[in-house]
């Protein structure tokens, strides 16, 4: 059977096992973060368990060998589930510490004092506190109530003394033993009475009605009428009505034992009744009769059975089920912040890839170079997509939550539908000097040789249209220099139509005049430059 630290141990060691598990497979983490989540998560384990052990020492001392070893001698498994009662009768000193009477484990407590200690004993022996503390008292024995009221006052201390150490769920009982009946054999089973939770589950409180059955059950005359119930619950009812009046400060401010933090007060029959006790003292007074002596009914150490039926019952699995339950509910809570964890980096995931499609779908094809990078980030995308399809999902993406394969398509659309950019239109830029004339668009007989290599390369270019600009430099009126750069582009084109087979839809003219010049007209040399024809190759395809 394991025990508790063991358990303990067990439990912290898979709860290290799941949170390096969390660390090392589902968060992202660079490997210097890894290394020191790592360390702590070591090094915080290894300080648990040695604080534990500490605790354990330190906080609840073990109960008293002789305790310990009549509990050890009784049948196995009875520390879980049977009620343990820790009880106190001050005086005696006769009781056997520890007694089993088949229902409850009852363990007596010398003094007030050894309360506190058996019940941190207790919960170290079984991993819970005491089911309850009992304090009985004999008002009818004894010869001094303020013994009394301070074995009360001490007893109530110690319960509270105890709650606080051993942890709650004790409950609180009063027993108080009533003086049985001169007739009854000592041997005879003892009969209970009591108040539960407060509240009276049989009358045993004073009224003015039974008055007269006290005065005829301690006077000296009885009356022979009244029957041997009648005189228990008369003897029952002064005992009451005495702790009620004499006993109560020792539990506080409070008028009524039923205002109590008590869980039930019993009255039970086993006592004698001596002249000079607190309690006969009392009815003398409370009545002005002489109480007559009873003789002893035996020792006082009848347990109160009937709080035992009043106790709640605890069932708790055995230490491995518990255990084994503890491990479950641990691999739960980390599957459940495994998968959101993986929630989170799928979401991510889904939000980063989504947006590289749409800042590539918002690139125009004029922007070649960051189109070309948007294309890349797809590509790159992509790829991990395939990479966790053939090789599986890592677990920061799985458990069910992966949605990475839905955007495969859309991203492979994305990039079969790539054009390359085209390529920059081919300029050709022939000499005017070489073509016409000053200040006219007849071509010269020797143009042939400058206007042969243009036609050359737009013949072997058939997909591509010919642009033709002429150009002139900034002499004479612009308005004259537009005319002449126009007419010389067409008398080019017709050059073009006549020595090949294209149609003239195949060419455009455009006359610019002299408002493109390459350079400055300030020089004969630069004028000379202006002074232009430009064959432009643009390909021939729709608009994207």
């Amino acid at each position: 059977m394991p025990t508790k630290p063991l358990s303990f141990a067990v439990v912290l060691l898979w709860s290290a096992c799941l949170l390096l598990a969390l660390v090392l497979r589902c968060l992202q983490l660079t490997p210097v973060e890894r290394g020191v989540c790592v360390a702590v998560i070591v090094v915080a384990s290894l300080g648990a368990l040695v604080v534990y052990g500490i605790l354990q020492r330190r906080r609840r001392p073990a109960l008293p060998e002789a305790i310990a070893q009549a509990l050890g001698a009784l049948p196995a498994g009875l520390h879980q589930d049977t009620p343990l009662i820790l009880w106190h009768l001050p005086g005696e000193v006769s009781a056997q510490a520890v007694v089993y009477d088949g229902n409850a484990i009852w363990l007596h407590a010398p003094d007030a004092e050894q309360l506190v200690s058996l019940a941190q004993g207790v919960r170290r022996w079984r991993d819970r506190a005491p089911d309850a503390a009992v304090l009985a008292l004999a008002p009818a024995r004894g010869k001094d109530l303020a013994a009394l009221s301070g074995a009360a006052m001490a007893w109530r201390h110690a319960l509270r003394e105890a709650k606080r150490r051993a942890g709650g769920g004790i409950s609180s009982w009063l027993v108080l033993y009533a003086p049985a009946d001169a007739a009854a054999a000592p041997d005879t089973e003892v009969c209970w009475r009591g108040i539960l939770d407060g509240a009276a589950k049989r009358a045993t409180t004073l009224d003015e009605n039974l008055a007269r059955l006290i005065a005829q059950a301690y006077g000296t005359a009885r009356s022979p009428v009244l029957s041997r119930p009648a005189h228990r619950d008369a003897r029952m009812a002064a005992v009451i009505q005495w702790a009620q009046e004499e006993l109560a400060p020792a539990f506080g401010q409070s008028h009524s034992l039923r205002e109590e933090r008590l869980h039930g007060v019993l009255i039970g029959e086993r006592a004698g009744c001596d002249p000079q006790s607190p309690l006969a003292r009392w009815l003398a007074h409370r009545n002005a009769l002489a109480p007559i002596a009873s003789p002893e009914a035996g020792h006082v150490v009848a347990l109160p059975l009937a709080i035992v039926p009043q106790l709640p019952r605890i069932r708790r699995l055995p230490l491995p089920i518990r255990t084994l339950a503890h491990l479950i509910a641990l691999t739960a809570l980390a599957i459940a912040a495994a998968m959101q964890i993986s929630a989170v980096h799928n979401i991510h995931l889904l939000n980063t890839l989504r947006d590289d499609l749409t800042e590539y779908l918002s690139i125009s094809y004029s922007q070649a170079d960051a189109k070309l990078k948007g294309l890349n980030q797809l590509k790159q995308d992509r790829e991990q997509l395939l990479r966790y399809a053939h090789e599986g999902v890592p677990w920061r993406l799985g458990w069910g939550m992966y949605r990475g394969e839905g955007l495969l398509l859309p991203l492979g659309q994305a990039i079969t539908g790539y054009s390359p950019p085209l390529p920059p239109p081919a300029v050709l830029t022939l000499d005017s000097l070489a073509l016409f004339a000053s200040n006219t668009a007849q071509l010269k007989p020797d143009a042939n040789r400058s206007l042969i290599g243009a036609l050359i390369t737009i013949t072997e270019n058939p997909d591509k249209r010919v642009l033709i600009a002429g150009h002139t430099d900034d002499t004479g009126n612009p308005s004259s220099n537009q005319k002449l750069s126009e007419v010389r582009a067409l008398a080019v084109r017709d050059w073009f139509v006549a020595m090949s087979n294209l149609p003239t839809s195949h060419f455009a003219t455009q006359g610019y005049g002299d408002t493109r010049p390459l350079v400055s007209n300030n020089t004969p040399e630069n004028k000379a430059r202006n002074r232009r024809v430009e064959i432009t190759l643009v390909p021939d395809v729709p608009a994207r």
